[in-house]
């Protein structure tokens, strides 16, 4: 990626300047981070299977809402905010997916009208459904290793950047990327895009 996802400084001052209630500072954070977000949320359609819900522009313009006035925007750390809108993007693939099966198979949900170019519902999303669930449980039982899957895998950052920021070393970050690849794996049926590589 771009300087956008680097540039500590400037992004950490505006989520201070946010979490202090400046006029107009969610806006200019979210021009400084705009670019990237749309970067992760392609990175998550190359990833996820067949039958998604969305597109990533709407996507990202789902996070957009959800993050304004988020009470858990982090005050001064990049490395959770970049998990924070992979978490994000993650909860609502993973709501709209359950919203469609539940439609499909008869729950009394209010339809949505989502754009033409979204597929119908189908045992794709279920491993949508799956995989969130599994990432979800890592991050209880083994949270620096979904860690490093977010920040590799679903947001781009390469073995040696996500080391830094979370201060261990490359070997590390590789063998918590294969742990968490495999369980990832398994709930996909096999494994996807880029997993399993090394950057």
């Amino acid at each position: 990626m771009s300087d956008d996802r680097h540039d500590d400084g400037s992004i950490t001052t505006l989520l201070r300047a946010v979490k202090a209630g400046a006029k107009d500072a969610y806006g200019l954070l979210w021009a400084k981070i705009y670019d990237a977000a749309r970067r992760i949320a392609h990175n998550r359609f190359r990833r996820e299977p067949q039958g998604q819900v969305l597109q990533p522009t709407a996507l990202v313009h789902e996070v957009y809402l959800e993050l304004l006035g988020n009470e858990h925007l982090p005050t001064d750390n990049r490395t959770e905010l970049w998990k924070l809108l992979t978490r994000v993007m993650s909860n609502y693939l993973c709501d709209e997916a359950r919203r469609r099966l539940a439609v499909k198979h008869g729950g009394n949900l209010t339809r949505v009208e989502l754009p033409d170019n979204v597929e119908a519902p189908g045992a794709d999303l279920e491993l949508v459904i799956a995989a969130h669930e599994v990432l979800e449980r890592l991050e209880s039982d083994h949270p620096r290793a979904a860690s490093a899957y977010r920040l590799s895998e679903l947001a781009g950052f390469k073995d040696v950047e996500v080391g830094h920021m979370l201060g261990v070393s490359e070997r590390t970050v590789r063998n918590d990327l294969a742990f968490a690849r495999a369980l990832i794996g398994v709930a996909r049926g096999g494994s996807n895009g880029r997993e399993g590589t090394t950057r």
